[in-house]
């Protein structure tokens, strides 16, 4: 099989729609791969079926970050704490990292300067003598 031409295959059809059945079709290929590896042998295609799904979702800009960051957490919750499977262990030795998605987020725009306090107007010693009277 060829998870990543699947997956480019379904990713093409260019809605969101599209792009969220090709993210779980991914994840759960990679999941496949992971569960199905005799030892460490098939990590390397996993890893390389998740970097694919990371760019494609990175370099999209509606919600396929965030659903690239939901496999991620669903492969974390999965495999983290598993003794049996090193697979989380080999994802974190090969940099695969969630997308921040806070790179994503427009920036607020700064706060205005305040106006200047106006400046009051020179008195002289003339005009205070008068107000006194």
């Amino acid at each position: 099989t060829n998870p990543e031409g699947h997956f480019e295959a379904l990713w093409k059809r260019g809605d969101l729609d599209a792009h969220e059945n090709a993210i779980r079709e991914m994840t759960k290929h990679v999941i496949d791969i992971v569960d199905n590896s005799p030892g460490q042998r098939f990590y390397a295609k996993a890893i390389s079926c998740l970097r694919k799904l990371r760019t494609f979702c990175d370099a999209a800009r509606n919600d396929e970050p965030d659903l690239f960051n939901d496999s991620f957490d669903e492969l974390r919750d999965k495999y983290q704490s598993r003794s049996d499977i090193a697979f989380w262990t080999f994802l974190l030795k090969e940099a695969v990292e969630r997308i921040k998605t806070s790179d994503l987020e427009e920036e607020p725009a700064p706060p205005k300067p305040a106006a200047p306090a106006p400046v009051a107007a020179s008195v002289d010693d003339d005009d205070l003598l008068d107000e006194a009277d």
